[in-house]
């Protein structure tokens, strides 16, 4: 899925309902609608979480620039494979 990085925030905090960090990466984007979102004219944002747990979360983005965001589904969920910079 094609989408353009607004902003990126790094991630390490503890959360107060337990005592696992939290750590990686949000990057916000901007994206085209898609088909579930029909009374949307324009386009919409959205924030992308990488854990750090995840060698993706090293990723070097560059604000202003479009990536391709490439998940796999199991069915029932999608995860994150490979971010790639588009042309």
């Amino acid at each position: 899925m094609k989408m353009y990085v607004v902003g990126i925030q790094k991630v390490d905090f503890v959360p107060k309902d337990s005592d696992t960090p939290v750590r990686g990466v949000k990057v916000h984007v901007v994206k085209d609608c898609n088909k579930s979102q029909p009374f949307v004219v324009g386009r919409v944002v959205d924030t992308i979480f990488v854990s750090s747990s995840n060698p993706l979360s090293e990723f070097d983005f560059k604000v202003d620039k479009y990536y391709d965001f490439i998940y796999d589904f199991d069915g029932h969920r999608g995860y994150l494979v490979d971010i790639k910079l588009s042309a």
